[in-house]
């Protein structure tokens, strides 16, 4: 797992996923983006090595994720959009640190 944080009010994060699981092939790139909208974490999933990102957001769907906003796209192109109380579970779930936490 690669995770890329972002703040931006453009729609980058994306691009930033597409290039980086180029570079980093063996990994799921995420690039968090909490600058795209006001009390969210947007992000992008994407990966190289044959995961099925829908079937990976499945397996750690944070409570409060819904499927309007979380888990779309397809197999090797996934992503969505947490509040920042799901945003911490999920990234807590997944094995990273406080520092990849945002404030609630």
């Amino acid at each position: 797992m690669a995770l890329i944080r972002l703040n931006s009010a453009c729609q980058i994060h994306p691009l930033i996923a597409q290039q980086w699981k180029g570079r980093l092939k063996d990994k799921v790139v995420i690039a968090a983006n909490t600058g795209y909208r006001s009390g969210w974490v947007h992000f992008a999933a994407r990966t190289e090595q044959g995961t099925d990102l829908i079937r990976f957001l499945q397996q750690h769907r944070p409570d409060g994720a819904d499927p309007v906003n979380y888990g779309n796209g397809h197999a090797q192109a996934s992503g969505g959009a947490l509040r920042p109380a799901a945003w911490n579970q999920f990234v807590t779930n997944l094995g990273f640190g406080a520092d990849h936490q945002v404030a609630a």
